[in-house]
């Protein structure tokens, strides 16, 4: 065999099983069976590769290495014999017919190569049935003993579907129990949330009386005054003959009693915004309803109310029966019209201060201060060692210190930074020593030499200042040097050494320096990419000749799925950090301080378990 043919053979698995694309790509695949056509050694070869991917624990190599499987199974005579020679561990790596050893990751991977292997054997079994008896057999085996219907979609074994249909009777059980226990909480609790809800509307019945309350006493004085008008009428025919005498004044009287209402005329309107909110003041006579109402309000809405949301949500999520379901609604609708109806009501609460009425008939009388009471209240303000307690004030001490320090004032030159106009030149008072005869005329005069005083500041330089005295000096592409004066280090050709009268350096040492790091530019630069010879090229030629440079960052990578990724769940994360290695010596340091702890006040007062 060809060596290069084999790295090329291995180099194309590689590619195709590990792409991560679900179809394979056509012109490696070409590839790969041209250099299988060559000889039966080039297929055992490429078996071995394939087997070896196949084996990983990534469910989408193993599909890509199916596919690739398949097409040479169908292909090559030797390719067959060497798979159905070992068919069992193919089965088991493809089909998952042994449970102990499932489809690796990711899920979604798996199911497509169980499904495509399934279909792949029932057209291999069609095809190649009559001339190789294991591949009969085994499509035999898993339709008798796995009883897999090679007809239907899913192709489940039947262990496959016990174990499925366990899963299923146990998640039943499981949502059976919860509800379970949702009704038995529902049966103990209900009837206390309906007298908590009655014993609220009684209590706010006491503190705001309803409207049916008076229609009784409204309904006697009305039955009342119709039947004084009828034994006052003296008869039917009587108040019928008045009727029409008081048909004129009608009209006016509604007009009184209209304007009475504050109506002008009947086709005005008057809109009135009523209070939604009935304020009710803390008084001796309702101080214990209140009290009783608060209490039942936040047993309601703090226990009951939750406690309802909870076991809606558990039933909704465990399938529970319509009836069930409605009851439990009506329970939480009665709960928010009680709560909606209690939010109408405002109660002012009563203070302590004003609880204490009978403190307000009391004449305040001044404490008398004798010296024993003197004595006393300055014992108190010292500690039990006679220091004086810190919750007293202490003196201050510093703001008499700060009213007494001098405070430095910025210089002048700065008052008139902005204006220096206004920066006037001081002026001297004449002293002639005669303090007993007056002058007749002061002269005052300036000096101008103070006006630069206040007006400039003067900054001492600390150290010695060192002019340069050299230059760059290195050679430009103009044939000049560099006439830049830098200290270290010239911005434009790196630090400064010493050169001769044609910018090369003197010492030997800075000459091999400068020539690596030329070397590296040029290297990076070669003289071929130089800008303005590829313009010229470009223009007349047409061709760009530059090479551009690779892409910054990370790689391409391949376009499998991170099982590792995949396998982050919450569980995986709070398992490495509760049981780290630091975490777990902590636990173990805590409780080993305990225990000695225990035993040390267990032993404490035996004389042998000290010294033991």
């Amino acid at each position: 065999m060809d060596a290069s043919k084999c790295k090329m053979l291995a180099d194309l698995c590689d590619d195709l099983t590990t792409s991560g694309e679900p179809q394979l790509n056509q012109f490696k695949l070409k590839d790969l069976k041209r250099i299988c056509r060559l000889s039966d050694q080039y297929v055992c070869q490429c078996f071995e590769l394939l087997w070896s991917q196949l084996k990983r624990e990534h469910a989408e190599i193993r599909l890509s290495t199916f596919q690739v499987i398949d097409e040479l199974f169908r292909r090559s005579h030797k390719f067959r014999e060497l798979l159905l020679d070992n068919f069992q561990t193919y089965l088991e790596l493809t089909l998952e017919i042994n449970l102990d050893f499932p489809l690796p990751l990711p899920k979604k991977a798996a199911e497509t190569l169980k499904n495509s292997a399934y279909q792949a054997l029932r057209k291999w079994h069609e095809t190649y049935s009559t001339g190789y008896r294991k591949l009969s057999l085994a499509y035999n085996y898993l339709r008798t003993c796995h009883q897999v219907d090679f007809n239907k979609a899913d192709h489940m074994s039947a262990l496959q579907r016990q174990r499925e249909q366990e899963a299923k009777l146990k998640l039943e059980a499981q949502q059976k129990k919860s509800i379970d226990s949702v009704i038995g909480q529902i049966n103990e609790h209900e009837q206390d949330i309906k007298d908590v809800a009655s014993q609220l509307r009684t209590c706010f019945k006491l503190l705001i009386p309803s409207q049916d309350v008076f229609d009784v006493f409204d309904d006697q004085l009305f039955s009342s005054r119709v039947t004084s008008h009828a034994t006052d009428a003296g008869g039917v025919d009587k108040s019928v003959s008045r009727s029409s005498q008081s048909a004129e004044s009608s009209e006016e009287t509604v007009g009184d009693e209209m304007q009475q209402h504050g109506l002008l005329n009947r086709n005005s309107n008057i809109n009135i915004e009523l209070n939604q909110h009935r304020t009710i003041t803390e008084c001796e006579d309702n101080t214990d309803v209140i009290h009783n109402f608060d209490e039942l309000k936040v047993l309601l809405k703090m226990k009951y109310f939750p406690m309802v949301i909870g076991w809606l949500a558990k039933l909704q999520k465990n399938g529970a029966g319509q009836g069930l379901m409605s009851r439990l609604i009506d329970l939480k609708q009665m709960i928010q019209r009680s709560l909606k109806d209690l939010d109408v009501l405002v109660i002012h609460r009563i203070r302590d201060d004003d609880m204490d009425s009978d403190d307000d008939d009391l004449i305040e009388v001044p404490e008398e201060v004798d010296e024993v009471t003197f004595f006393k209240s300055r014992l108190g303000m010292t500690g039990k060692r006679g220091d004086i307690s810190p919750n007293l004030e202490q003196p201050s001490t510093s703001n008499p210190l700060l009213q007494s320090a001098p405070v430095l004032d910025f210089g002048l030159d700065l008052k008139y930074w902005e204006n220096p106009e206004e920066l006037t030149v001081p002026e001297i008072l004449p002293n002639d020593l005669s303090s007993f005869v007056p002058t007749k005329e002061i002269c005052f005069s300036a000096n101008s030499g103070l006006l630069d005083l206040y007006s400039s500041r003067k900054i001492e330089f600390s150290g010695k200042f060192v002019p340069v005295k050299w230059t760059c000096r290195a050679p430009l592409p103009t044939g000049q040097l560099c006439p830049r004066m830098d200290r270290v280090k010239c911005p434009f050709h790196g630090r400064i050494v010493a050169r001769d009268g044609r910018g090369k350096p003197a010492n030997p040492a800075d000459a091999e320096k400068l020539k690596k790091i030329m070397e590296k530019q040029s290297q990076a630069n070669p003289e071929w990419q130089d800008p303005a010879l590829l313009a010229d090229i470009k223009a007349q030629t047409g061709v760009n000749l530059k090479v551009e440079r690779p892409p910054r960052g990370r790689p391409q990578r391949s376009k499998l799925t991170n099982i590792n990724k995949v396998n982050k769940t919450a569980r995986n994360r709070l398992e490495s950090k509760v049981l780290s290695r630091r975490a777990i010596k902590r636990v173990a340091c805590a409780l080993n301080t305990l225990e000695n702890k225990k035993l040390k006040d267990k032993f404490c007062h035996s004389f042998s378990s000290t010294f033991s």
